[in-house]
Formats: structure tokens, C-alpha cells, sequence
């Protein structure tokens, strides 16, 4: 995916999921994309999250380089707006400046515990 207006992206991050993870770090890079104030730029993330959880994907770990690759967690919550907001909470009470790569992933259930 690429180009486009913030509202497709929003619509079709879940799409980007596949058979992998989509992490708040890749959210952030591609808001940086639309100039948007800083305001604008967290309601973007927030709703591309919601698309996300909308859409049946889970906050995921990350296990490391083995099988399986990502490990189902509930630290963020077990609602929607919980998880959004206490993923938001968490990188701005760390600064909220850049993100390493993976960071505060989801991925499809599927996806976790598979081989």
C-alpha cells in the first residue's frame, strides 16, 4: 500500500497484516507522511488501531527470531479504547518519540502459535 488519503489508509491497514504483524511503529511512519499537526497525527494512529481491533487483529509480542512469532497479551487491556489508549499512554510516558521497528504490534489470531 501506498498513497493515498488518510481515510483509505485508516480503511485498509488491516489488509497490511497478512500472515505478519503491523506495528505502531509502521502507523507512525506513515502519519509522518501526511503532514499532520501533532493533534492530528495521534487521532490518525488512534483510528488506524481501532481498523485494526475492528477489524479482528490482537496486541501481540513479539517472541524473538523463533516459532511461534508472536504471543498474545492483554497488558494493554481487553477493550478496544483501552488498548488504544493505554498503548498511547505507555509511548508517550516513554517520550513519545520515534519507535523501533515492531514495536506495540498486532496481528491476526491465526497468526499467534503457528509454526
Amino acid at each position: 500500500m501506498s498513497g493515498g488519503t488518510a481515510k483509505k489508509w485508516i480503511e485498509d491497514i488491516p489488509l497490511s497484516i497478512e500472515d505478519d504483524h503491523v506495528s505502531l511503529f509502521k502507523l507512525d511512519i506513515i502519519s509522518q507522511g501526511f503532514g499532520f499537526t501533532e493533534e492530528e497525527r495521534f487521532e490518525f494512529i488512534r483510528r488506524c488501531m481501532r481498523s485494526l481491533l475492528d477489524a479482528g487483529a490482537v496486541a501481540v509480542d513479539l517472541t524473538g527470531e523463533t516459532y511461534p512469532l508472536f504471543k498474545a497479551t492483554t497488558r494493554w487491556g481487553t477493550e478496544r479504547e483501552e488498548i488504544i489508549e493505554a498503548i498511547i499512554a505507555d509511548w508517550q510516558a516513554r517520550g513519545g518519540g520515534e519507535l523501533d521497528w515492531g514495536e506495540y504490534p498486532f496481528t491476526w489470531p491465526e497468526n499467534i502459535g503457528t509454526v
